[in-house]
């Protein structure tokens, strides 16, 4: 069987206030950012991304509070229709998330969350 993820991008957790969520992991653990914005960031840790994820007010659901492992995958949208017909519970379709970006959310057995991640960019 052919691999469907290829690597990971990050983890992401949801926070309620970027700036005091960034100042924390800059101060406590001296992580330089990679892209910081007020409602996303990313810090490199060793090549694997700790990302921040601002709670909008906008959210159609209740985020969670475990992290969401980012994974990498190519051609995201056959993939997304591939997982789908085999039973696999998305939160929703495949999205634009910046420019050439796109991914989509999904619910193991367990509940918890994952997501693939394809930048068409790279």
């Amino acid at each position: 069987m052919e691999a469907k993820m290829n690597g990971t991008y990050g983890t992401m957790y949801y926070v309620k206030d970027m700036k005091k969520a960034v100042d924390y992991y800059k101060t406590i653990f001296g992580l330089k950012t990679r892209f910081e914005s007020p409602e996303w960031t990313e810090f490199d840790v060793s090549g694997h991304g700790l990302c921040l994820h601002a709670i909008g007010k906008d959210m159609k659901t209740t985020p969670s509070t475990g992290g969401v492992l980012i994974t990498k995958v190519r051609g995201i949208k056959k993939l997304y229709e591939e997982l789908k017909n085999t039973g696999v519970e998305f939160n929703g379709p495949v999205k634009e998330v910046h420019p050439g970006a796109w991914s989509a959310d999904f619910k193991d057995p367990s509940g918890n969350t994952l997501s693939i991640y394809e930048d068409t960019n790279h």
